[in-house]
C-alpha cells in the first residue's frame, strides 16, 4: 500500500513539474492543453523583449509537426476569462534555442491573450514557453495544425488569399540585430487593411522605437524552372507601395538566384531595386506592375526574395502584393514543341509538320550512319516516300528555321 502511495505521488509530482524546464517540456498534440500555475524557473529571454522585461518564471511545451504546413497556438479562448498571457516560440534545441516569434496582448474578447501562427516542417520539433510577465495564473491554450502544399511550378501566383501560404511557403528573416527590440514583431507579415485584401507588409518605423533600421528578407521556396530554356520569356511580376503618403520613401530590392542563401542572393545579377518618392509612383498607392526577367535562370530550381532596406527618417512601411511568375515559350521552343512527325505504314512515307516554320532540307541515314536519302523543301509540311528503302531503323536530320532537329523512326 505504501509503495502504491509513493508511486502515485511521484506520478503527480512529475505531472506538475515536468514542463518547468525546456529539457522536460511536455510534447503536446492538437487540441486544448491546460497550463497549471506558472512556476518553472527555466525562463529564457530569447525573443528580445525590451530591457525592462520582468518575467522570471515559465512553463515549457513542445510540438513535433506531423505535416508540412502551418500551426497556430492561442490562449484566446472563452474559458480563459481575462487572464493575461505571454508566449515565446523557438526552434532549435534546448541548449541552442532560436526565437521564431513571440506574442503578447492580442484577443477578441480581451486584449490580454497570446497567439502565434507559424510555418512547420514535417518531423521538426518546436519549443514554446508561457511566462509570468503579467501573472502566474493557469489557463488553457489551443494548438491547430494545417497541411499546406506550396506551389513550386509555373504559372506561379501568390496574393495571400490564403494567408497560410505566407507562413508555410516563405522564409522570413530580420537580418539586422536590434538589441532590446522585439525582432519578431518587425519582420514581414500578412496584413489586411480592412478591405478584405491580404498583402505582404514590412515595417520600417514604429511609434515606440522610431526608425527600425530595417533589413527584412522574404525568401520564396524553390520554384521549378527545369523544363524551361533561356530562350523562353520568364517574368517575375508584383506591385508595391510605400503605405504612408507622408513617409513613402521605402527602398527595396528583388533578387532571384539558384540558391536561397542570402549571400548568394546578394551576389546574383538578377535584381530589381527602387525607392519611392513623395508624389511619385508607390506614394500611398500601388505601383503599376513591376517586372524582373528570370530567363537567364531557366533550367534550374530558383528562389526569389524581397528585401526591405533602411531609409532613415523617410519611411513607415512597405507593401507587396500580387506576386506572379509566368513563362512564354521562346521561338525555338515553340518550333520544337509544335514540330510533329510520324511514319505512315500504308503509304510508306515519313510525314513532317511544323505550323510555325518551313522545312528546308531532310537527310536520312541508316543505322550504320550511311546517308540514304536527301530532299530539299520550302514548305511547312513534308511527305517523304520511303518505299525504296528496306525495313529498319533510320535517323533523320531535319533543317527547320535554321536549326537541325534529329529524330529516329522505324520503317515497317
Amino acid at each position: 500500500m505504501k509503495k502504491i502511495t509513493l508511486l502515485t505521488f511521484l506520478i503527480s509530482f512529475y505531472s506538475n513539474y515536468a514542463q518547468n524546464t525546456c529539457a522536460t517540456a511536455i510534447n503536446v498534440s492538437t487540441g486544448d492543453t491546460t497550463v497549471g500555475t506558472i512556476d518553472g524557473t527555466d525562463y529564457v529571454n530569447g525573443c528580445y523583449w525590451d530591457a525592462g522585461d520582468h518575467a522570471t518564471l515559465s512553463e515549457w511545451y513542445s510540438f513535433t509537426a506531423t505535416v508540412n504546413g502551418v500551426v497556430t497556438i492561442t490562449s484566446d479562448l472563452a474559458q480563459n476569462g481575462n487572464v493575461d498571457t505571454r508566449l515565446n516560440l523557438f526552434s532549435g534545441s534546448c541548449g541552442s534555442l532560436i526565437c521564431i516569434a513571440a506574442s503578447d496582448d492580442i484577443g477578441i474578447s480581451s486584449n490580454s491573450f497570446s497567439e502565434i501562427t507559424f510555418g512547420v516542417i514535417l518531423g521538426q520539433t518546436y519549443y514554446f514557453q508561457w511566462d509570468n510577465a503579467w501573472e502566474t495564473t493557469g489557463f488553457d491554450f489551443n494548438l491547430t495544425e494545417t497541411a499546406v502544399n506550396c506551389n513550386n511550378s509555373l504559372p506561379y501566383s501568390e496574393d495571400l488569399t490564403n494567408p497560410n501560404f505566407f507562413y508555410a511557403c516563405f522564409e522570413n528573416i530580420d537580418n539586422y540585430d536590434k538589441p532590446n527590440l522585439n525582432d519578431y514583431a518587425f519582420k514581414w507579415s500578412v496584413k489586411d487593411y480592412g478591405d478584405g485584401n491580404n498583402m505582404f507588409r514590412s515595417p520600417s518605423f514604429d511609434a515606440d522605437f522610431g526608425d527600425l533600421e530595417t533589413d527584412n528578407w522574404l525568401i520564396s521556396g524553390a520554384i521549378n524552372l527545369t523544363s524551361y530554356s533561356t530562350s523562353d520569356i520568364i517574368n517575375l511580376t508584383w506591385i508595391a507601395r510605400g503605405k504612408e503618403t507622408l513617409a513613402p520613401a521605402e527602398n527595396y530590392t528583388v533578387y532571384a538566384a539558384t540558391s536561397n542563401v542570402i549571400a548568394n542572393l546578394e551576389a546574383s545579377p538578377v535584381t530589381f531595386n527602387e525607392t519611392f518618392v513623395e508624389g511619385g509612383e508607390g506614394d500611398g498607392a500601388f505601383t503599376p506592375t513591376r517586372t524582373l526577367d528570370l530567363s537567364s535562370l531557366a533550367g534550374n530550381m530558383i528562389y526569389f526574395a524581397f528585401r526591405h532596406h533602411n531609409v532613415p527618417g523617410g519611411q513607415a512601411e512597405l507593401n507587396i502584393d500580387n506576386i506572379a511568375i509566368t513563362a512564354t515559350l521562346g521561338i525555338d521552343d515553340q518550333i520544337a514543341k509544335s514540330f510533329k512527325h510520324y511514319y505512315n505504314k500504308n503509304s510508306e512515307s515519313l510525314i513532317l509538320k511544323s505550323p510555325h516554320s518551313v522545312f528546308s532540307n531532310v537527310q536520312l541515314f541508316d543505322i550504320l550512319g550511311k546517308k540514304v536519302l536527301s530532299r530539299d523543301f520550302t514548305s511547312s509540311e513534308a511527305h517523304i516516300n520511303l518505299s525504296q528503302l528496306d525495313k529498319g531503323v533510320y535517323i533523320a536530320k531535319i533543317r527547320l528555321a535554321g536549326e537541325i532537329k534529329t529524330i529516329r523512326f522505324i520503317k515497317q
